[in-house]
């Protein structure tokens, strides 16, 4: 399971990956109005591709591919950090 690989589960690539197939897994009602069926087709393709190449980066970082992180952004209020 990814949870148990925390250079896995923090890696951004694999992170947006997972949040992209959630959100088109779980997609928000009807689409563009008249062409339902051919949004759900293409949602489907979609998804196809992106769990394809989110394997294959899991697959990569397994094999000892360095873990991409994305910057915490920092908010400067008055001269200091505000966490």
């Amino acid at each position: 399971m990814i949870a148990d690989e925390p250079d896995i589960a923090t890696d951004a690539y694999v992170r947006l990956g997972l949040a992209t197939v959630k959100r088109f897994t779980h997609p928000i009602p009807g689409g563009p109005a008249g062409k339902e069926t051919d949004w759900a087709r293409l949602q489907h393709e979609e998804v196809v591709q992106v769990l394809d190449w989110t394997e294959r980066r899991i697959a990569s970082l397994r094999g000892g591919a360095p873990v991409v992180m994305v910057p915490r952004l920092l908010h400067i209020r008055g001269g200091r950090v505000d966490k």
